[in-house]
């Protein structure tokens, strides 16, 4: 079985009632959860620049920042932030 999340929410003071599913419900979790960002490292994900595309497209202010990682493929990752103020109406976790 899979964990399959909804999530009804607005942004404040005045956004529309949303309902978002999947992956983008997780991604917006865990940004609500994460308050200083999260990054592909910190939450693995497959696609976290769509998911932040498609959450700015529901009126989601989310930050990006550039933060240089070493090992073996030294470089930058982005860390995905949450500056909106998010009122959830109502989390579940369809299971299928």
């Amino acid at each position: 079985m899979t964990n399959n999340p909804s999530v009804i929410f607005r942004v404040l003071p005045d956004g529309e009632t949303r309902t978002i599913r999947g992956r983008l419900a997780w991604a917006l979790l865990a940004l609500i959860n994460n308050p200083t960002g999260v990054t592909q490292y910190s939450h693995p994900a497959p696609s976290w620049s769509s998911y932040i595309s498609s959450l700015r497209s529901s009126d989601v202010v989310i930050k990006t920042a550039r933060e240089r990682h070493g090992g073996e493929f030294p470089g930058f990752h982005a860390r995905y932030a949450l500056q909106s103020k998010i009122e959830i109406i109502e989390v579940s976790n369809a299971s299928s």
